[in-house]
């Protein structure tokens, strides 16, 4: 005879309801054992592996056969309502999981590492539902035990867990009102999935036509894009002059005009405070040595580079700027005035 639920420990039901352990209310039932015996031969059937069974869910697009012996087939053969429960997982929160059958295969029947439970005048997606929700799993975790990091289930522990029961009438009202919520959730997945999709699809739209001169009026009397390139062109050209002559002579003559402040412009004659003003913008280190006029290779020129921007942020005509934790910028101080 199935042991009662021990009620000690669990919690108050509404009055008509009871707690009632899965061997009071199924036939438990578990599987075959996959050996080299069962190679699919004269008498072979599909069955379920624990890749085919997910938490409210079964994937049967991979379905193996073994050969199954005698009456088998009629003992082990799934019917209609059958939950089927995946016994062992290395992960504590997929212990358990469980689907129902819809008899989507003809005679098929099951592995060993899933436990079959078929409920007697018990709505199965009632305990179908229960089983898979955040109580039910939180019971099944509690009597999994670990064996080598491995959650493992069986006959006999799913037999004593409890399950709160209340009148057939409504375990069906039950059921009606999850199948109701559950849809109105897909519902709203559905929606969201659509607006993602739509959302994506836009944002192509606006940069096609961002890049392709659709986006904003054009304007006819706008100075074209060629002459923009001819510009880039020429103080790209300019540059690269620059650089080679920097290469040349270890510092860049600039136009004797080309003053700032009345100092004077050679950067190997200018004060080192004075090159971020003339630059507008915070150095690096490595980036004022340059433009300073001073080369690393030269070690003559460079020697006294350490100790001269020493005395500069000392005399607070050059301050540090951490950009980052390793970078750190040096930005000349304006004259007060």
């Amino acid at each position: 005879e199935p042991v009662e639920a021990d009620t000690m420990e669990l919690s108050e039901l509404p009055d008509g309801w009871c707690w009632a352990v899965v061997e009071q209310i199924s036939q438990i039932q578990g599987g075959l054992q996959k050996q080299p015996s069962r190679a699919p031969k004269k008498n072979a059937f599909p069955y379920l592996r624990v890749a085919n069974v997910f938490r409210g869910r079964l994937d049967l697009s991979v379905i193996e056969k073994m050969e199954l012996f005698g009456h088998e087939l009629d003992t082990l053969r799934l019917e209609i309502g059958d939950l089927l429960i995946v016994e062992g997982n290395g992960s504590r929160n997929e212990i358990g999981r469980s689907a129902l059958w819809q008899d989507e295969i003809s005679n098929c029947v099951h592995q060993n590492h899933i436990i079959r439970v078929r409920s007697i005048h018990v709505s199965p997606k009632y305990l179908d539902y229960y089983w898979n929700s955040p109580t039910g799993s939180n019971k099944v975790m509690d009597v999994a035990a670990s064996t080598s990091g491995l959650y493992t289930l069986s006959v006999g522990k799913i037999a004593k867990l409890p399950v709160p029961l209340p009148p057939l009438h409504e375990q069906q009202q039950i059921v009606a009102e999850v199948e109701r919520r559950l849809s109105v959730i897909a519902q709203a997945e559905a929606a969201l999935d659509l607006s993602l999709k739509r959302a994506k699809s836009a944002r192509h739209s606006i940069l096609q036509k961002h890049f392709t001169g659709k986006l904003v009026p054009q304007d006819p009397n706008g100075q074209p894009a060629s002459v923009l390139l001819e510009r880039i062109r020429e103080e790209r050209k300019k540059r690269e002059q620059e650089g080679l002559q920097r290469g040349k002579n270890g510092h860049i003559h600039t136009n004797a005009n080309n003053t700032k402040r009345g100092r004077a412009t050679k950067r190997d004659k200018r004060a080192l405070y004075e090159v971020p003003l003339d630059v507008q913008q915070p150095l690096t280190s490595e980036a004022l040595l340059q433009e300073a006029g001073l080369q690393a290779a030269k070690v003559d020129h460079a020697n006294g580079f350490g100790e001269t921007l020493s005395e500069e942020v000392k005399a607070q005509r050059i301050k540090e700027l951490r950009s980052t934790y390793q970078l750190v910028l040096l930005e000349a101080t304006p004259d007060e005035a």
